[in-house]
Parts: structure tokens; C-alpha cells; sequence
């Protein structure tokens, strides 16, 4: 397990050490990251639908990062794609290649079917989940399916831990995937009083994958607070997971001092719903999973615990839709340094393999060699790693992000620009970085990349927005802050406001000007727990000050001090002819207990800034309608079966199907919207322009809409996107647009100062307008 770690390391630390390489490897990353694409979403071999692609990511960076020349990198492509696509051919741009379909058709065609992909925009997952309106299959296979969502099968120990607080300790233990494409952990957590939680660790980053018996270990530091220490393992997804030999060992002075050990030998073979770990072990029963003690049949007495999905995993599959290559049909791509592929669409295939088979030991050989693996060379510190990353990333939005004519950037440039910052990120941190400014380029709000291990998460006690083309404070959180909403910040950490959101505003994915100064506005004040913020301030009378804030709100702490889920208050009475609705967070329940109020008053001002929560409210609007929805068309999901979105072979669609309901509300609608709405919000106010149900007042929402896909990459990554396309209701684009007001409000500083919400001011009156 050592060896591969190092010998990766090695690899990279000489092409590192080189900077004539660097362009070079830039050169062979991209070559792989092409091919890999094509073969991974459109090779049609069994072969290649049975490896795990997230592994041969890293297997396949690391193996075409030295080649030297074309004729190096050529040889080693050819070396990692032939036992999974023995079809496919790779030769130089200027040869002349020769497609032979007679080569794909078996003797007899008997019992054979037609092989080929289909991708209702794309299931980024391992498993197809039932429920998702995204799925990628092969016509005429198995499709295998996620019944859980989520779900995962568990048991735990927890142990008095009060004498070892503030040590060093490390849990081992030996552990294997037997089946499925689940995944396995070990876990521990910290437990501090009342509930609380110190060191928690459950291998997210790094699952366990392998099919052979490894050793895994989670290192931590025992808080100081601590009462218990809980360990265990779980079962996540589908298949058979196996544990055996868990110690639990504690550093006193320069030694290490074991605590616990459980090896299962003393355990009863056969089902059980208790492994003895200790007083308090718990194993989560559930009907999604059962518990066995399995004994070594070649070593009797020699034991483990063995965690199994019971649900059904895969099911028969003809077609997602008509249309599918056919057998015959080809692909010529270039994937640069002078390469190119020539890649049938479709296989035969008859219930044990597709034809032509690939050959059978260099695939075993391939399986045992991502098999083998180093768990810690799969880790967001290893450059192979991330690398991984980028090909995974860059595949899954070339092949299938509908947004491309909004961002209109250089995608290949940028994956580039990507690897070349990839090379010289100095931590995990950094790498973070480069998949936000990787996909920043593509201008679409749902774009969110995450990190497991991020700290950088804590807001400090203010809230600020751009005014009057000046950074303004426009609520404090604290008594104890030395600002008041309206001093104008002038520095911040000693760098212009200008320039320290130019920094901020590059890492950001957004479609219109008000989402990226609405997101900015909150990316900007974020950071470590305890980190301290340096502002330079004028207050109300121009007077100069300094403050200094320290970040320790959670996201939930900070968003809940701003009020913005009021649902007590998020129906009120503003006269006697005027209601208010937050319509972000009025549920339909709380609307329809309203609803003989709503249809008294003559006006109706339903606040949509700040977005919306889930609360299901869209059939308030067909209390407006006067006709039937009949937009059924502007939610467009791609079938895809060719690569690059060339071809696309047509779309689910979708719409809202909104009729009118009964009592009708006749009154005067305004809504009230910014910047902070997209995605759901986006919806709800397209049906609104649509139909002309209200008036708009505000400024422009984020323009961005389509069901959120999620890619989770190797390293603990995670990149969200929109995953379909969403256009105006009459079609026209809507993407990087939004919904516009009918009457523009922008707020002001001697607003914000007098505590004002101009926004909804403006509203009133023309409320009022409306019912004299």
C-alpha cells in the first residue's frame, strides 16, 4: 500500500521538478481527460460499465503524467482504454483509419441485442435513484438502482473516554466490500456533554472500496471536554460490507496504549442484532438491512460482522426513450497531442457479454490494479487526486451541461488553465479553489463546489451590500459591534472593498450582475472559526473607525439572526385593505388559514427577496389564475446519446399544470423581488410574468433555474449544477435573464440608515394606489 502512495508522489515530484514538463503534462492530462469522457458516457462494452471510473480517474492521471512525447503518451492510453474498450481505436491525427463494422458482428446474431447509452441529462451517481429526474443507462442491460437515497446500515460502541482527554488515539480496522456498489466506513465521534460533538471522522473523503481484506485507520485528537468516544462502521448504498479486528489504541508519552480490541471470533455465526463491542453497542435495525457473523471457512473459528442491503438493486431495461445508436455508428474525435479516437456507438450483446469480448486477463489485471489502490493515495492532499478531479469534473459538463451558450467561455482553455493551477495548489484548500474557478466560467447560480474537510464556513456578526456603488453595512447581529447598518466600509483586512471582492467574484458562478454582487455579498464575509476581520469604516457623520470581527455564526446561526424564516409573522395585516405575505416562507397550510383575510383586502404584496425555503406554496398561485396553465414545455431535460451534446436526440418536458382554484383573489398583486432569487423563486415568478398576475417591483432575479444535479468526487469534492434547461415560458431564454421588474427600486444609503426597506415602501404605495 506504501509503494503505490510513494510512487505516485515520486511521479509527480519529478514532473514537478522540471518546469519545461509542465506544458507537457498539461498536454497528456487533457489527452486523458477526452478519452476518458468518451469511453466512460458512450462506450458501450460491459467492460467499461463495470469499473469504478472514479478510481480509474486517479489510476489513469498518474499513469499518462511523465509520458515525455506523443509516441509515450499514445502507448499509454492505449494501455489503460484497451481491457475496457477493445473496440476502440486510437491512432494519430493524420492516419488514416478504417471503421470495421463487420468486426462488431458476432457469427450469430441470435439472442443478441443492441448496446448503446442513453442519458436523460445525467445521473452523476454510481446507481440510478428511481425518483431522480436525471438517469444514464444502457438500452438492453440491467440498470442498477438505488432503492435507499441515503440510506445506510450501522453499528456503533460508545466507551468512557474521560481518562485519555487531549491524547492522540487511532481506531483500525481490517475491513472489505464483498459486494455491491456501496460503500464501507469506519467511524468515530467525540462525545462532549449534553449531546455535543468534538472530532467526528467517518471516512467520507476516503470510503472503503476494495474487494480484497485491507487495513484502514482513522487518526485523532481526544477533545478536551470529552465523555465518550463512539466507534463503529457503516454500510452506505447497496451490497455486503465487512468489518473485523477493530482496536482502538491511545498515545500516553512517546507509546501507544490499546483501549479496546474486538476481533468477533467470540460471536454466535449467523444473524444477529447485537455484536458484542461493549456494554453499549448498538447496531441501527432496519428492514433495509441485515447483520450476519460470517465464519472463515478456510480458517474455522476465525470470525467477522458482515452489514447487507436486502433491497432489490437492479431491475430489467429496454429504452429510456426511442432513439439509440445503432450498431454500425461511429464517432471520430480528436483529444489532442496529434491523437484521435475512433469509437463505435453501439455493441451486440447477448445476456453475458457484448461482443467482441475485451481480453479477459488484461481486464483482471486492470480491476486488481484499481483494486489495489492506496486509500491514501485517493485523498484531496494527492495531486493524482486531483487531477482526477478535474477529468471527472470537465467530462460531466461537456458532455451534459445545458447552459453553455450563457457562460460562452473556452472550455477546453479553461480546463487547461485548471491543470495548470492544479500543479502549483499548495494545499486541499487551494484545489477547492481551482474547481470553483474552473467552473465559475459556466455563469450558473446552482454551481456550488464543496469540501468535506472546508472550515472556512463562519460568518461574522454583520451583513453588507453594495450601495450607491459603496460597500455598506446593512445590519449588525451583535450589540457588542462597533457599527451601525449604513457606515461605509473602506477597507477590509488593509485591501479596497473593490479589490477584495474582485477576488472573491472570480470563484463565483453566476448568470447575471445581481447574483454575482448577491452571492459575493455573502462569500466575502466567510472564513474560519475565530478568524478575526479588520474593517476600516465612515460612520453616519464621516468619522473614521477601525473594527475588528470575529467569525463564529454558522450559516443557520447567521441566517436565523436575520429573521428571514419568520413563519409567525410571515402573514400579516399592513391596513385594512393591504396584506403582507413572505412568500419565501408562508407554507400553503399558513396561506389557506389566511385565505378569507386575502380575499377581503383589495391588495396583496408577497415578498419573494431572499429567495425561497421549501414550503410548497406554488398553488397560491392558482388562486390568481383566471386560466389554466397551459406552459408545459419550458423545463427541458436532453436525451443524450452522443458525445459533445452533438445530435441531441430530443427532451422530457415539463411544466408547472397550474389550474385555477376556487376562491379566486381579485386584489391588487405585487411581488417584490432581487438579485438573492433563483432556481425554485425563478419558476414562481416566470408563471407570474407569464400570465401578468402582478406587478413586479424591485430589481432583477439571478436568472438562474434547472433541477440541481451533484457531482461527488474523489477526495471528499462535491459540485452541484443545473442539471436541465429551463426557459421562459414562451420559450425565449431565461437563463442568464431572469424575471425583470415592471418598476425598479434600488436602496439607498440615507435608506439603510434610517432603517428603511424602500423595496417594500415602494410597494405600499402603489398599493395604495391601487385600492383608492
Amino acid at each position: 500500500m506504501k509503494k503505490i502512495t510513494l510512487s505516485l508522489l515520486f511521479a509527480f515530484t519529478f514532473v514537478l521538478a522540471n518546469a519545461q514538463n509542465k506544458q507537457q503534462i498539461i498536454v497528456n492530462e487533457t489527452a486523458f481527460t477526452r478519452l476518458y469522457g468518451y469511453v466512460r458516457y458512450f462506450y458501450p462494452g460491459d467492460e467499461a460499465a463495470s469499473i469504478n471510473w472514479e478510481l480509474f480517474a486517479t489510476y489513469g492521471a498518474k499513469k499518462v503524467a511523465n509520458c515525455t512525447n506523443h509516441q509515450s503518451l499514445k502507448q499509454a492510453l492505449t494501455d489503460l482504454f484497451k481491457p475496457i474498450a477493445p473496440t476502440l481505436q486510437l491512432a494519430d491525427s493524420n492516419e488514416s483509419v478504417a471503421f470495421n463494422k463487420q468486426s462488431l458482428i458476432p457469427p450469430s446474431l441470435n439472442g443478441y441485442k443492441t448496446i448503446a447509452w442513453q442519458h436523460v441529462g445525467v445521473n452523476a451517481r454510481a446507481l440510478n435513484y428511481k425518483e431522480s429526474p436525471f438517469q444514464s443507462a444502457r438500452t438492453n442491460r440491467k440498470i442498477y438502482i438505488d432503492p435507499y437515497n441515503q440510506k445506510f446500515g450501522s453499528f456503533t460502541n460508545d466507551m468512557d473516554i474521560t481518562a485519555y482527554r487531549n491524547k492522540e488515539f487511532i481506531l483500525t480496522g481490517r475491513a472489505k466490500m464483498f459486494s455491491g456498489t456501496g460503500k464501507g466506513h469506519l467511524l468515530v465521534r467525540v462525545i462532549t456533554p449534553k449531546n455535543g460533538s468534538g472530532f467526528y471522522s467517518n471516512m467520507q473523503e476516503n470510503p472503503i472500496i476494495s474487494t480484497d481484506w485491507k487495513n484502514f485507520e482513522i487518526k485523532g485528537r481526544i477533545d478536551s471536554n470529552a465523555q465518550q468516544l463512539r466507534i463503529g462502521a457503516f454500510l452506505s448504498g447497496t451490497g455486503e460490507f465487512s468489518i473485523d479486528d477493530l482496536s482502538v489504541s491511545v498515545k500516553e508519552g512517546s507509546s501507544w496504549t490499546n483501549i479496546y480490541v474486538n476481533n468477533f471470533n467470540k460471536e454466535k455465526t449467523g444473524t444477529t442484532t447485537r455484536a458484542t463491542l461493549g456494554d453499549k453497542s448498538v447496531i441501527k435495525e432496519s428492514k433495509d438491512f441485515i447483520y450476519n457473523i460470517i465464519e472463515n471457512p478456510k480458517k474455522p473459528g476465525e470470525k467477522w460482522l458482515s452489514i447487507k442491503s436486502t433491497a432489490k438493486t437492479e431491475e430489467e431495461h429496454k429504452t429510456f426513450f426511442k432513439t439509440y445508436p445503432k450498431v454500425g455508428e461511429y464517432v471520430t474525435k480528436y483529444i489532442g497531442s496529434g491523437l484521435k479516437i475512433v469509437m463505435p456507438m453501439a455493441l451486440y450483446g447477448d445476456e453475458q457479454h457484448t461482443y467482441p469480448s475485451a481480453d479477459s486477463s488484461a481486464f483482471l489485471k486492470l480491476r486488481t490494479d484499481l483494486n489495489d489502490l492506496s486509500v491514501t493515495a485517493v485523498t484531496a492532499d494527492s495531486l493524482a487526486t486531483r487531477f482526477a478531479d478535474l477529468v471527472i469534473t470537465w467530462n460531466v459538463f461537456q458532455h451534459f451541461f445545458p447552459y453553455f451558450d450563457v457562460g460562452q467561455t473556452n472550455w477546453s482553455h479553461d480546463l487547461g488553465n485548471a491543470f495548470s493551477n492544479a500543479l502549483v495548489d499548495k494545499d486541499s484548500y487551494d484545489f477547492k479553489r481551482t474547481l470553483q474557478k474552473l467552473t465559475a466560467t459556466l455563469k450558473d447560480e446552482h454551481i456550488e463546489v464543496s469540501w468535506l474537510k472546508d472550515k472556512k464556513a463562519f460568518f461574522p456578526p454583520i451583513t453588507w451590500e453594495w450601495i450607491e456603488s459603496k460597500l455598506v453595512v446593512t445590519k449588525v447581529l451583535k450589540k457588542s459591534v462597533p457599527l451601525a447598518p449604513g457606515d461605509i466600509i473602506t477597507a477590509i483586512d488593509d485591501e479596497s472593498p473593490d479589490s477584495y471582492f474582485k477576488n472573491i467574484e472570480q470563484y463565483i458562478a453566476a448568470a447575471t450582475p445581481g447574483g454575482l454582487v448577491d452571492q459575493a455579498q455573502t462569500q466575502s464575509l466567510l472564513g474560519t472559526k475565530g478568524s478575526a476581520l479588520h474593517l476600516s469604516f465612515l460612520n453616519h457623520d464621516n468619522v473614521p473607525g477601525r473594527a475588528r470581527l470575529v467569525r463564529n455564526l454558522t450559516y443557520n446561526d447567521h441566517y436565523n439572526a436575520l429573521s428571514l424564516t419568520d413563519s409567525i409573522n410571515s402573514i400579516k395585516r399592513i391596513d385594512q385593505n393591504i396584506m403582507y405575505i413572505n412568500i419565501g416562507v408562508a407554507d400553503m397550510k399558513a396561506i389557506n388559514k389566511a385565505l378569507p383575510e386575502l380575499q377581503k383586502c383589495k391588495a396583496i404584496i408577497c415578498d419573494l427577496r431572499n429567495d425561497m425555503i421549501d414550503n410548497d406554496n406554488n398553488h397560491f398561485i392558482e388562486y390568481l389564475l383566471t386560466k389554466k396553465d397551459t406552459a408545459k414545455h419550458w423545463g427541458q431535460t436532453a436525451h443524450i446519446i452522443y458525445p459533445d451534446q452533438e445530435r441531441i436526440a430530443g427532451y422530457e418536458t415539463d411544466g408547472f399544470d397550474l389550474v385555477p382554484a376556487k376562491p379566486h383573489i381579485n386584489a391588487k398583486i405585487i411581488f417584490l423581488v432581487d438579485g438573492s432569487d433563483y432556481s425554485w423563486a425563478e419558476s414562481y415568478m416566470s408563471i407570474i410574468a407569464h400570465y401578468k398576475l402582478a406587478t413586479i417591483i424591485g430589481q432583477p432575479t439571478a436568472g438562474t433555474n434547472g433541477d440541481v444535479n451533484e457531482l461527488s468526487l474523489p477526495g471528499g469534492y462535491k459540485v452541484s449544477f443545473s442539471g436541465l434547461k429551463i426557459t421562459q415560458l414562451n420559450g425565449s431564454p431565461h437563463q442568464g435573464v431572469g424575471t425583470k421588474p415592471d418598476i425598479y427600486v434600488t436602496k439607498t444609503i440615507k435608506g439603510v440608515r434610517d432603517g428603511k426597506d424602500e423595496f417594500l415602501e415602494k410597494a405600499i404605495e402603489v398599493a395604495m394606489a391601487a385600492v383608492q
